[in-house]
């Protein structure tokens, strides 16, 4: 936890401290106007959070806990509890949000805040109302339970917090009359009245109707020269069309974003004041910007549902990271998708991911451009005489079953054909339930990806095992003599064969033996190789047979064990009679020797596997 510690010392604050810029707001007024931009400082711990939680983390980093746990209060959109979650993830700590609410239990995972915070790695413990009023008892009761976690009360204030808000104050801003700061529970507000200079007045903006601030806030700094202000409009939370309008303005005239709780109702507030002549002449104000910017998110949310205008500006270091899987093919990689605001910024293939290991090819990356394509269909369209028009999937839906049903009356029931695509064939709910419809259809004409892809795997496993689904694996690990026709593992991750972390495989098998790759093209997997021979392409087949009637010839077959279970060994022979190495020479590409060896190798090895895709 000394590493730990250092980190955060070092890395948290000092650097910190560059990236806090004072910039003058234009107003062509008998006062100045300037914001310094503490939401500058880290992409997801708030501005203010910042400065609030550095004493209480150092602190307790120092104790050396053996089991470190960081546990908060808040409610849905708090951007307390989303900055504590981004420092316990870039700290390694575990974190707890204990969140305001228990009807969020059920419903947290559609919350913005919530489900970015628990990205970070925080989980939650959602408890009533009632409960949540008595934050001293929850307090107790979660000391007991976790006797070495840090436990921070609610917006992160207390003494400590009040001690790092000095951070926001410097030699710069010792030139202002006014200092101004938007007012939740009030540890801010206290920790720069408490280091203000003498000349220096203190105006907070209440974001709540809460009486018992100005005293606590007292208490915390030990001085009067603050002024709280009401700014809760419509109260904690409200966001009124005025507000969003504000917002969108100040974006586009100083292209500085502000978030609907805190800051923008401290800036319209300021503006009210500029206007009334509140400030005295000459005087220089100094508003802080709180951050907070997260929580646009849910705000927008909001406002969509309440069928309101948003807020337009898109906020930048904001991404997240969304773990799925890539279901183009049956190897389901593991996939990292991050993207910020609805535009997916990158693909990257999941290294947690433990089947995949962070393998990715070039068709899960492209998963991007479907996403973006300008022509992709995200409702169901009917053609009619004046074009595509748009319908609801209810509409859709009801048409389809009921226009399948008319045309299977009229036409029979194989006029109706199925296509499923490798989305759909490998995804979970439509492997539940696809073949209850295809059954109530009854109709022969079934299609897929399958039909020109692998069908002489299903066709194949369907006359030797029983069952078109019963595809054999090859048990990489133990073979020696590894021949892959046509397959390019190292960029598939296997494909049908599916085996991760193939790279390492390969190289193990070629440590003991050899791998060989026949195929028209030098891929990853042929350059990787011990041997690669090019082969004209379609013509695996007749090599095949050449290998097999070498084996015949040159009393090569033993099926040992498996003799049993093998019926027409006779037939397999005499079709193979007429394909022998000299004659798919000529068509393969490969000589008649180099065929002949690769046979007598593959014999002589115990667990030779030829694996084809």
């Amino acid at each position: 936890m000394k590493i730990i510690g250092e980190k955060f010392d070092a890395g948290f604050l000092d650097s910190a401290k560059n990236k806090v810029p004072i910039v003058e707001i234009p107003l062509n007024k008998n006062c100045r106007l300037f914001i310094k931009r503490e939401d500058l400082i880290h992409p997801q711990i708030s501005g203010n959070k910042f400065w609030k939680l550095h004493f209480n983390v150092k602190n307790y980093l120092e104790t050396k806990p053996n089991f470190p746990k960081i546990i908060t209060f808040g409610g849905a959109f708090s951007n307390h509890i989303f900055a504590v979650s981004a420092l316990g993830k870039g700290l390694n700590i575990e974190t707890l949000g204990i969140i305001r609410g228990d009807e969020l239990e059920k419903t947290w995972q559609e919350n913005p805040t919530l489900k970015r915070a628990n990205l970070n790695g925080m989980n939650f413990r959602f408890v009533t109302r009632q409960d949540y009023r008595d934050k001293q008892k929850l307090a107790e009761n979660l000391q007991t339970e976790f006797s070495e976690a840090l436990i921070i009360p609610e917006g992160g204030t207390n003494e400590l917090a009040v001690e790092g808000v000095k951070f926001m104050l410097n030699a710069e801003t010792q030139q202002f009359n006014y200092l101004c700061c938007a007012v939740g529970t009030g540890g801010t507000v206290a920790g720069i009245s408490k280091f203000a200079e003498p000349h220096q007045k203190v105006l907070g903006f209440k974001a709540v109707k809460d009486n018992s601030l100005e005293q606590k806030i007292f208490e915390l700094s030990g001085q009067k020269n603050f002024e709280l202000i009401d700014a809760s409009e419509k109260g904690y939370g409200k966001i009124s069309d005025e507000n969003v309008k504000f917002i969108n303005e100040f974006y586009a005239k100083f292209n500085i974003p502000l978030e609907p709780i805190y800051t923008s109702k401290m800036f319209r507030k300021i503006f009210e004041l500029i206007e009334s002549n509140y400030f005295s002449e000459n005087s220089k104000i100094l508003a802080f910007h709180t951050g907070g910017l997260q929580g646009i998110a849910a705000a927008n949310d909001k406002l969509k549902r309440q069928r309101k205008k948003s807020i337009e500006f898109q906020l930048k270091n904001m991404a997240e990271k969304h773990y799925r899987n890539c279901n183009l093919c049956e190897a389901i990689c593991g996939i990292e998708i991050t993207h910020e605001n609805g535009k997916i910024l990158k693909i990257e293939g999941d290294k947690a991911d433990p089947f995949s290991r962070g393998h990715i090819c070039p068709k899960a990356v492209a998963l991007q451009d479907i996403y973006e394509d300008r022509n992709r269909l995200v409702e169901p369209v009917r053609k009619t005489a004046n074009g595509w028009q748009e319908i609801s999937w209810e509409e859709a839906f009801d048409e389809i079953a009921s226009k399948i049903g008319e045309i299977q009356t009229r036409f029979g029931r194989d006029s109706v054909a199925v296509y499923q695509g490798n989305p759909s064939v490998h995804n979970l709910g439509t492997m539940l339930n696809s073949r209850e419809l295809l059954k109530s259809l009854r109709t022969k004409n079934n299609f897929s990806a399958t039909s020109v892809d692998q069908l002489p795997h299903h066709f194949a496993s369907q006359l030797m095992l029983g069952h078109p689904f019963l595809i054999p694996i090859p048990d990489i690990d133990h073979t020696d003599f590894f021949l892959i026709l046509g397959g390019n593992p190292l960029a598939s991750n296997g494909s049908l064969m599916t085996s991760p972390d193939v790279k390492n495989r390969l190289e193990a098998i070629e440590k003991r033996g050899k791998v060989v790759v026949i195929d028209p093209r030098k891929t990853e997997t042929a350059a990787f190789a011990s041997e690669h021979f090019f082969i004209k392409p379609a013509t695996d087949a007749y090599f095949l047979l050449a290998i097999i009637n070498t084996l015949f010839a040159e009393n090569l077959v033993n099926l040992g064990r498996l003799a049993e279970f093998t019926d027409s060994v006779k037939i397999l022979r005499e079709v193979s009679n007429e394909f022998t190495p000299e004659k798919a020479e000529n068509l393969t590409g490969i000589s008649a020797d180099e065929i002949k060896r690769i046979t007598r190798e593959f014999a002589k090895s115990e667990t030779a596997i030829c694996y084809g895709r």
